[in-house]
């Protein structure tokens, strides 16, 4: 990476050379699933992160880095299928809870880090709440689903809101987007688009709502009103950053890859691990 990246690389995320013992994380809960039929869209998953410079969900400030060695559970939380809450994800003690579903056949979006069916609310410094529809018989529309920083929209006539946005951080020189709201679905008016961070759109007509993205938290988009079933919501994803050098091990269910970063850092990023795996560290 040329000198001109890396002075920007550590602008955009105020990053030095950590602790040998500092773990800094971001863990992305599963997406829920979008509700069918005029369906709302699926809150995204709960977003958690110790990343310098950056915000958990619902905007709030990072957390603190980990400061010790071990091992620590590891788990990839799932995508809901269609009218189901996302799974959550863990790494150690920090816990992102999945995505709560949208409405089927009503007007509201699940939260963020909602972690229930039909649940508009998003969890504090997780994520943000779903949105409201409107409408009445066949012209209602579903509300979005809430994203990792950004409220689910809703229009409150027959058009589908628009799921929240979610968070972004950078990665080498790539600019990582997650937690995106799924947007909800109508029969007359235009469907809601999917959150910023994976979100899958809304459908119109008879379509069904598309899913969100695998491996970013992103809601499912909501189904249209006639006969349209919710899409499915988008699984989790971890990412955990070290000092390179420091020795990290993980189980064998555990899918990563490992990427080179500036300021001596490396990042892991775990896309697949059951409810057994594990990471060592130090």
């Amino acid at each position: 990476m040329r000198n001109s990246s890396i002075r920007a690389f550590k602008k955009f995320n105020n990053i030095g050379e950590p602790s040998r013992t500092n773990i800094s994380f971001a863990v992305v809960g599963g997406g829920a699933g979008g509700g069918a039929n005029h369906g709302a869209g699926g809150g995204a998953g709960g977003f958690r992160t110790s990343f310098t410079g950056q915000s958990s969900g619902d905007r709030c400030d990072a957390e603190n880095p980990i400061t010790s060695s071990g091992t620590f559970a590891l788990t990839i939380g799932a995508g809901g299928p269609a009218r189901t809450a996302g799974g959550s994800s863990t790494f150690g003690s920090v816990i992102s809870l999945g995505g709560g579903a949208g409405q089927t056949s009503g007007v509201l979006g699940g939260g963020a880090g909602g972690a229930g069916l039909s649940n508009p609310n998003g969890t504090s410094c997780q994520g943000r709440d779903g949105g409201t529809g409107g409408g009445s018989s066949n012209a209602r529309s579903g509300g979005g689903g809430g994203g990792s920083w950004n409220v689910g929209g809703g229009s409150g006539g027959n058009s589908g809101g628009a799921g929240g946005g979610g968070a972004n951080f950078m990665s080498d020189e790539l600019v990582v987007q997650v937690g995106g709201g799924g947007g909800g679905g109508t029969r007359q008016g235009s469907p809601g688009a999917g959150g910023v961070g994976g979100g899958g759109n809304g459908g119109t007509g008879s379509a069904s709502g598309t899913a969100g993205l695998v491996n970013t938290g992103g809601g499912g988009g909501g189904g249209a009103g006639s006969g349209g079933n919710g899409g499915a919501g988008g699984s989790g994803v971890v990412y955990i950053r070290v000092v390179t050098g420091t020795s990290v091990t993980f189980s064998g269910g555990v899918t990563q890859t490992s990427t080179a970063l500036p300021c001596n850092v490396t990042q892991y990023k775990v896309t697949t691990a059951g409810p057994t795996d594990t990471v060592t560290i130090g």
